[in-house]
């Protein structure tokens, strides 16, 4: 009886415990995608992905990038303002729930053109863009033409906006990274190509892109004299990027194994626990479950609008996958 006794409590204690278990493996991913139209240029949404009942589905959907911060969920968009003459991109960042505040449009009168913001990269305290301007002024020697990356802190988008040096998340290996990288590049070029660009970038003269399931520091030279505006060049910046930018950017399996196993490819992340990978192909977006370094039959697929690309990518495990969906489906609404 006292063996057997000993055996029961050991039997109970092992079914209370699976259930925990099994949620401690649960992880899921808040996804952000860009996509882009003629009308209104880069259009944003966020898609929930986590288990239900055992289950990988797509629990919410919703406008604009939802993301987490540490100090609670947050919301960012762009909108676009136009009138005959100008249109500009507005980025808005606000803690979810709260409404943002658009600026009514102002330019000068006897200027028109536009300027234009795409999100590259959204991290939980900074964002990453590439800003397009042109136009012509009446009485102006010639028009202009300026393409910029940069990077800056969520906190200051409804602030005056200043941009963030590459210093200010990798220190002064940052900047060494980003003038060798850059030097790097122009020693390939013709002596005619380096006329027309800079030698040198300056120190918020970055951002971040999505390249074969990784996050990737770019630098950008721009045009070296008028003669040559709107003419610029990206390069790779030798260095990867830190923990303050990118929270978890590890791709599992390797990414030779995603495109042995999905050639269409093109992009991919996988969850800490290394047991789900969500592949994007030009047209969809698919889920696979991973034992090991071996890819399973996908339990979730969803077909992409044009070129819609991945700029934010944040997990969350166990416990916590219970208390996001809780959140996000307030922000976001159930899918």
């Amino acid at each position: 009886m006292k063996d057997l006794s000993r055996f029961s409590v050991l039997g109970v204690l092992i079914l209370l415990c699976v259930p925990f278990l099994l949620l401690s493996k649960e992880s899921g991913v808040l996804l952000g995608l860009r996509s882009m139209t003629p009308s209104h240029g880069s259009v944003y949404r966020t898609l929930w992905i986590a288990p239900e009942n055992g289950v990988v589905k797509i629990l919410a959907e919703g406008e604009d990038i939802l993301l987490p911060r540490s100090i609670g969920f947050w919301k960012v968009g762009i909108e676009r303002l136009m009138d005959e003459q100008w249109q500009e991109d507005f980025c808005w960042a606000v803690p979810a729930g709260e409404k943002p505040e658009i600026p009514n449009l102002t330019y000068d009168e006897d200027c028109e053109g536009s300027d234009w913001i795409t999100i590259l990269f959204i991290g939980n305290d900074y964002v990453s863009f590439e800003r397009e301007s042109g136009g012509y002024c009446e009485g102006a020697a010639h028009p202009w033409a300026v393409n910029w990356l940069e990077v800056l802190s969520i906190d200051d988008l409804q602030e005056e906006k200043r941009c963030v040096p590459l210093s200010t998340c990798a220190g002064e290996d940052g900047n060494a990274a980003l003038l060798s990288g850059a030097e790097q590049y122009r020693e390939e070029l013709s002596e005619e190509d380096k006329d027309m660009l800079e030698e040198q970038p300056d120190d918020c003269s970055w951002g971040l892109i999505r390249r074969q399931g990784r996050w990737v520091l770019r630098g950008r030279l721009r045009y070296s004299c008028e003669a040559y505006r709107g003419h610029y060049a990206d390069f790779d910046i030798p260095l990867s990027p830190s923990a303050s930018l990118v929270s978890y950017d590890e791709l599992h399996p390797s990414w030779e194994t995603v495109k042995a196993t999905v050639p269409g490819a093109v992009d991919a992340f996988s969850s800490p626990t290394k047991d789900l990978l969500v592949v994007m192909t030009k047209e969809e977006l698919v889920v696979y479950p991973v034992s090991g370094s071996d890819i399973g039959t996908p339990t979730l697929s969803l077909v992409l609008k044009d070129n819609e690309a991945a700029v934010m990518i944040q997990w969350a495990e166990g416990k916590h996958v219970q208390r996001w969906t809780e959140e996000i489906t307030k922000h976001l609404g159930n899918n």
